[in-house]
């Protein structure tokens, strides 16, 4: 289904348009818009697509304005911009290095700089987010949920502290989706073409590098021992992305002991719900992607093989 989408979009410009439109006004798909603009930057490169995504938006954001035109959507609006622009500038920078992973380490390094600009432009973050997560607690308890059986001193306390870290788990999550959506439109684009495949590397052989490991160890004591927030949110977003690095070691494995393909969808499986509850199993896969991160236990497979 994805590789006959993607041919038929990537055979003209204006059905990128189409296709970004489409893709975000359904609620359930929004999250292909950013791979249709990766892979649409791929097939005809970013000044050439850059009207055309843009003009997907903008027919969004004008049936947003004119049918619902509330704060809630314009958040939306200004997300789905955000994504689609961090999605085509680092399909760019995968075109023009011809590495995707130079392209997830810029998008882990983008990230990181969205962070750091986020506290500059904000006085007091650990306030901006209680607000934000007591609001949300506020509408949990009138649904009548389990947290109207906590005592306002439990809930102030859970707070204070989940808010103090939100930023780091947030930015983690975003580069997590900007990374889904590089490596999404990536595929759609190689197997929707006639060329070879893979052309500018497997995910499978994804390592994140050891400076970027050192960075998390420093970062952590950092944070942990000095007490520097925006180092310990900084932490939680690299251990996040060697949480990517260890999915890629996940299919590695699969390749290399020619695993069946369930085997992954078990994988994801797991991943998926574990994520809410009790994530140990995330917290394994990312200690698994930064061990391999040091002693490399990546190889790539031999060239012609099959994914």
């Amino acid at each position: 289904m994805l590789k006959q989408l993607a041919v038929w979009v990537l055979q003209s410009r204006h059905r990128l348009t189409l296709a970004v439109a489409f893709l975000l006004i359904v609620p359930l798909l929004n999250f292909m818009a950013p791979m249709i603009a990766v892979a649409g930057v791929l097939q005809f490169g970013p000044m050439a697509a850059l009207p055309w995504i843009a003009g997907g938006w903008g027919i969004v954001g004008a049936i947003q304005v004119i049918a619902n035109p509330d704060p809630i959507a314009l958040v939306y609006l200004v997300s789905a911009g955000v994504s689609l622009t961090l999605a085509m500038l680092m399909a760019t920078v995968l075109g023009r290095t011809g590495s995707l992973t130079l392209a997830l380490q810029a998008s882990l390094l983008a990230i990181v700089g969205v962070l750091v600009a986020f506290y500059v432009a904000v006085d007091d973050v650990t306030a901006y987010w209680t607000n934000a997560i007591e609001y949300l607690l506020a509408s949990a308890r009138e649904s009548g949920t389990q947290l109207s059986q906590l005592s306002d001193q439990e809930v102030s306390e859970g707070v204070t502290l989940i808010a103090q870290y939100m930023s780091g788990v947030a930015a983690g999550w975003a580069f997590v989706a900007l990374a889904v959506s590089i490596l999404g439109g990536y595929a759609m684009w190689d197997h929707a073409t006639d060329k070879g495949r893979a052309r500018f590397g497997r995910f499978r052989d994804l390592n994140l590098g050891r400076a970027l490991a050192a960075a998390l160890v420093l970062l952590a004591v950092v944070g942990s021992f000095a007490g520097w927030v925006p180092g310990a949110n900084a932490a939680i977003v690299l251990l996040l992305a060697f949480g990517l690095h260890g999915c890629a070691l996940m299919h590695w494995l699969r390749q290399r002991f020619d695993w069946p393909e369930w085997s992954l969808v078990v994988f994801y499986g797991v991943l998926a719900t574990t994520l809410l509850g009790n994530p140990f199993a995330v917290m394994l896969v990312c200690v698994a992607g930064y061990v391999d991160a040091w002693f490399n236990m990546v190889r790539v497979a031999p060239r012609g093989q099959a994914r």
